[in-house]
């Protein structure tokens, strides 16, 4: 682990660019800790939920080892969270699918659409009102 960071292989693979997706697949078969977590409590499934650049492949090989769809960060925010910032919709659909909830609140009370209508990704709203977030809060 990166002591600066938390970070293990893992969660470098999380956020790499290109080649994530195969570097995450050696990584699991290897058994590596599929709920490792970095300095701000965040699990490499968090990561590559953020990642648009390729992290949907590695949120699919995380998802399909049983990463947790619901994990949450020191800050209470889950892999929908992040993904729903950065607008990655494909990302969102899968943790969906895996049962994310998405009417997780993180410590803020701030849930997925809330992060979803604040940086203006439409698709991605519709997709969360879709999936029953709670426009009440």
């Amino acid at each position: 682990r990166n002591p600066s960071s938390g970070h293990s292989p893992l969660h470098y693979a999380a956020i790499a660019r290109q080649g994530g997706a195969r570097c995450a697949a050696a990584l699991l078969s290897a058994r590596a800790e599929l709920g490792a977590l970095t300095n701000e409590g965040a699990q490499a499934l968090h990561l590559a939920a953020e990642n648009a650049a390729g992290g949907s492949e590695v949120v699919a090989a995380l998802l399909a080892a049983r990463a947790d769809p619901d994990a949450r960060t020191t800050g209470s925010r889950s892999p929908l969270h992040f993904a729903a910032v950065e607008g990655v919709f494909s990302t969102a659909e899968a943790l969906i699918a895996a049962g994310a909830d998405v009417n997780a609140m993180n410590s803020c009370g701030a849930i997925p659409l809330h992060w979803a209508a604040k940086t203006g990704k439409r698709d991605l709203c519709e997709l969360l009102i879709e999936a029953r977030s709670d426009l009440a809060v």
